[in-house]
């Protein structure tokens, strides 16, 4: 990979703790899915809120010793940013509830949160994340992506890009990006639509970042504070997905960005085969 070492490169996922054993069925099978299609130079991220003891810890790593797992809690491990509750508002200017926002948890808003806002601040010895959620299950996988990435000067990847979220659980968001441009006189990259019919947004349950590029990104730090101080993610339920498909499709270049087809995989809650 050039001057690139493979330890600043991490396969991460954000995971629940349970009770039972047999509730970790699907993560041990997208780790075995990993640890048979993804380079073992590449590290292994869990990141968990402190309820996966130590016993599930091992049970987990049981299936694939030869992976290692580094096992993350996100309440204790710096910054301590993550699932803060204090920040479960409701903006009823900007973002009220819709009866659709108000079915998500607060955990499933957390997650949004930290897929957005708090991961970067947890991974600052990577440069790249590969993100592949708990039941996402590989079954092809390109290990040179991050070398083409760079040949590309690519700095988001997904193999599959989708229309924009439903309004329901979107308002506010493009009276807010609006604001945002005017406050910090930005040229968009392209025209800014009230619905964002043109907007391609990655399915972010399995994506490529370079996370060193958006960590160093003075537009993209204002623009998470802007919509964390927003409480819109809570009030509203602002996902991850349409949250990123504004900043790549607004924010940068075309070929920043891209849909690949050298990553397959299954995502088993919405029973999709990808690629």
């Amino acid at each position: 990979m050039g001057n690139m070492d493979k330890k600043s490169i991490a396969v991460v996922a954000l995971t629940k703790g349970y009770e039972k054993k047999e509730n970790y069925q699907d993560l041990i099978a997208r780790n075995t899915s990993i640890n048979k299609y993804i380079s073992n130079q590449f590290d292994n991220i869990l990141f968990h809120e402190g309820n996966i003891s130590v016993a599930h810890q091992e049970y987990i790593q049981s299936f694939t010793p030869e992976m290692e797992i580094k096992f993350i809690n996100i309440k204790t491990e710096y910054p301590r940013t993550a699932f803060n509750n204090c920040k479960n508002k409701i903006n009823n200017d900007l973002c009220p509830p819709t009866s659709r926002s108000s079915q998500f948890t607060l955990g499933y808003k957390h997650m949004c949160h930290f897929w957005f806002i708090d991961f970067l601040d947890y991974t600052n010895d990577y440069q790249y994340l590969i993100r592949i959620d708990e039941d996402c299950f590989i079954h092809k996988f390109d290990n040179d992506i991050v070398e083409v990435m760079e040949k590309k000067n690519q700095v988001f990847i997904s193999p599959y890009f989708r229309k924009f979220d439903v309004p329901d659980v979107t308002l506010g968001m493009t009276k807010l990006l609006q604001e945002f441009v005017n406050e910090n006189n930005i040229e968009l990259k392209n025209k800014l639509e009230e619905d964002h019919n043109s907007v391609k947004c990655p399915y972010t349950n399995c994506m490529l970042i370079n996370c060193q590029y958006f960590r160093n990104n003075d537009i993209f730090r204002k623009f998470q504070t802007k919509v964390d101080e927003s409480s819109c993610i809570y009030s509203n339920r602002w996902g991850d997905l349409p949250l990123w498909g504004l900043v790549l499709w607004y924010f940068e270049d075309n070929y920043r960005y891209q849909e690949v087809r050298t990553i397959g995989y299954r995502h088993g809650s919405h029973s999709m085969t990808i690629n």
